[in-house]
């Protein structure tokens, strides 16, 4: 699904002159908008921060990538390398 970040970028420009209207006390319709707000800054956030690091990989020393998919959802985690870096062969391979 293609999500345009000119629209959350609009949305969040309209919940905030909703948001900063002086009015003499909080109302329901204030309330809903401060929570609409947040919630789209963080769907625009999260949308900018993938853009950014779509192709950014933690590998090892062998090029390899440690990480699980959830099969449920799509979503990737990162693992951490299983290597300590701990024997003699590891450090004379580092040092060259």
């Amino acid at each position: 699904m293609y999500l345009d970040k000119n629209i959350f970028r609009k949305a969040l420009e309209l919940l905030h002159n909703v948001v900063t209207t002086p009015m003499p006390s909080i109302n329901t319709i204030a309330v809903e908008a401060i929570k609409k707000y947040i919630l789209v800054s963080l769907i625009q956030n999260r949308l900018a921060n993938a853009c950014l690091l779509t192709t950014l990989y933690a590998t090892d020393q062998d090029g390899e990538i440690h990480a699980t998919i959830n099969q449920k959802d799509g979503m990737v985690r990162f693992l951490e390398d299983s290597e300590q870096y701990k024997n003699s062969e590891m450090i004379e391979r580092i040092d060259s």
